[in-house]
């Protein structure tokens, strides 16, 4: 009898540690010091407090990452008179998130721009939890602005994002590098590096996100900015919407855009500036996306927001912005490997080739290598579908200078590894990559990929 109380006991003081322990974990995770701080989602922080530290008039620029890269906000107040606060930053934080972050530092005589990117995630009330958490790293106070459907989401990814804070307090930070860096933006909020002087996408836009006219926002998100801009108004400020830059050679419908604005201006409550056309602009104006543009780019841009919100203010006076010339190209000399060339089926798009699918010799490989060229001519691409016949592959090399389409890897059962061999801002992917893959992605550059714009998506399943 008494070895059984003592048994008992011990179950008892076993069962306390196991409860008290994820209560230490989750303290110790919110007490121990920010860890994601110098990299770029880092800058969320330092845009929330020249927020809430500018006092007076104020535009607030609010968006995804074409809001970081579109904008020079020195020219905005030189010939607006009035303080910028560009929160622009990445498109996976959520849009709601975003316009609601700032509400509370808006004041009576304010301007605020919301500027989203021209798809179905930022047009939502779509975020991803994950990144949030890396964001609000060290400050969690803008956690309130979410609602309980929200919460749990953030919940669901907390444990991911605990071991990964854990794992660097005992490793180090994150080490950054390229143009994706807290070190990247100015005072402003803004995108301000010599990283970004000319178009480096390898087709001169990004094949994987093509920019879609055929879609609209469902009902309730409009409703969602319809309500926003009423408690805008109620405060004595004002809230436009403005199309954000967008790549001509990504847009697919370009005829539907009038529709699509019309549809807009007759749902929306709230001012619509300037005119969507003078948004879609030439490739070389971009930078490694269809919505980021380069220097010369953000410059001209700038140019048309400044005449857009005179227009609203009905100030007439002259817009005086020596305009750049637009930048050529930049080439990238990318070395890779041709030896099964001829494994796969090709299609002609523009002035390369792109991998369509695969041919009796490819079926049977069990490791294939995406070419750099086929008849001597540059390969650009693989579309959706591209491998979906070769059952027993197991293994694909991806080179430098390469788009993968989303879902090009589906339909392999037995792919294991995706090997990358280039660097992130050297290979281009869309938002769903893996969708019907199982396999996981191998790179020597891990760590800049599970940090990177386009690839974080993809961290939990990105090795060394």
């Amino acid at each position: 009898m008494c070895m059984n109380r003592r048994g008992i006991k011990w179950i008892v003081f076993f069962a306390g540690i196991l409860m008290v322990l994820p209560i230490i974990f989750t303290v110790s995770v919110f007490l121990l010091p920010p860890q994601y701080d110098d990299t770029y989602l880092g800058e969320f922080m330092e845009k929330q407090e020249r927020l809430e530290k500018t006092e007076g008039k104020k535009l607030i620029i609010a968006g995804g990452s074409s809001a970081a890269f579109g904008i020079c906000s020195d020219l905005i107040e030189k010939h607006l008179k009035i303080q910028v606060v560009n929160m622009g930053l990445y498109a996976p934080l959520g849009s709601r998130i975003m316009l609601e972050t700032c509400f509370d530092e808006i004041e009576a005589g304010d301007i605020i721009v919301f500027s989203p990117e021209q798809n179905q995630e930022t047009l939502s009330f779509s975020f991803q939890a994950e990144s949030v958490w890396q964001a609000m790293d060290g400050d969690y106070s803008k956690l309130c602005v979410f609602q309980e459907s929200e919460q749990k989401q953030l919940l669901g990814a907390f444990p991911e994002f605990a071991v990964s804070k854990l794992k660097y307090v005992l490793e180090g930070k994150p080490k950054v590098s390229g143009i994706y860096r807290k070190s990247s933006f100015n005072k402003y909020g803004d995108i301000s590096s010599d990283d970004r002087k000319s178009n480096q996408m390898p087709e001169g836009y990004d094949t994987t996100q093509l920019i879609d006219f055929s879609f609209f926002p469902e009902d309730k998100f409009i409703r969602y900015l319809n309500e926003y801009a009423a408690r805008v108004e109620d405060k004595g400020a004002v809230f436009c919407y403005r199309f954000c830059p967008m790549n001509q050679e990504a847009v697919l419908n370009e005829e539907s855009i009038d529709g699509w604005y019309e549809r807009l201006a007759e749902s929306a409550d709230f001012t619509i500036l300037g005119n969507p056309h003078t948004c879609v602009m030439e490739s070389g104006w971009f930078f490694d996306t269809n919505f980021h543009l380069n220097e010369a780019g953000a410059i001209v841009n700038t140019y048309y927001f400044i005449r857009d919100i005179k227009a609203q203010l009905r100030d007439s006076t002259v817009t005086d912005i020596e305009l750049p010339r637009m930048p050529g190209k930049t080439d990238q000399i990318v070395k890779g490997d041709n030896s099964d060339e001829d494994c796969f089926i090709y299609e002609k798009e523009g002035g390369s080739f792109v991998i369509t699918g695969v041919n009796e010799k490819g079926r049977q490989k069990k490791e294939l290598k995406f070419p750099q060229e086929h008849k001597g001519i540059k390969v650009s691409a693989i579309r959706v579908g591209s491998l979906k016949a070769c059952v027993s592959l197991k293994t694909v090399k991806v080179y430098a200078g390469m788009a993968l389409h989303d879902g090009c890897f589906s339909g392999c059962p037995s792919l294991q590894e995706i090997r990358l061999l280039g660097k992130p801002s050297e290979i281009t992917a869309g938002r769903e990559l893996l969708k019907g893959c199982k396999a996981l992605l191998y790179t020597e550059y891990d760590e800049e990929y599970r940090l990177d714009y386009t690839w974080s998506v993809y961290a939990d399943r990105i090795v060394k």
